[in-house]
């Protein structure tokens, strides 16, 4: 699907997800805003956080998140189902974001390979085209 600009849709993004798919068509060039509810949290095992994610504990530091200069459970968005510079780290009061090529928009938890069995909550984001 396509945003045309101003257009907006709600994205459920599912913690124990590795990746959920947004069925958005992003175009290159193109401004997105991400605007996660504030009153949803998700959980890592016992953890609660919001979209902001929290700073690795002790034991955390030893293995390597997905994005590695992201927070644990930090709201991550890719216009692909891989991982690179191109990224779109979520930060309150930095929720804009372009891509310099098209593709799929994807979302996920900042977590750890293979500990996404021990996630669970949700978190609704808005997916806006600004540009």
């Amino acid at each position: 699907m396509d945003l045309r600009i101003g257009e907006s849709r709600i994205i459920c993004v599912i913690a124990r997800r590795y990746w959920t798919r947004a069925n958005i068509k992003i175009d290159a060039n193109a401004k997105y805003t991400f605007d996660p509810c504030s009153r949803n949290r998700w959980f890592d095992l016992f953890i609660p956080t919001r979209a902001i994610g929290y700073k690795p504990l002790f034991y955390q530091r030893l293995c390597k998140a997905r994005v590695q200069h992201a927070r644990v459970m930090q709201l991550i968005a890719t216009n692909k189902k891989s991982i690179d510079d191109h990224a779109f780290v979520y930060d309150q009061g930095a929720n804009t974001w372009t891509w310099s090529d098209d593709g799929q928009l994807y979302l996920f938890p900042n977590d750890f390979k293979g500990f996404y069995h021990n996630n669970f909550g949700r978190i609704l984001v808005v997916v806006t085209r600004i540009r």
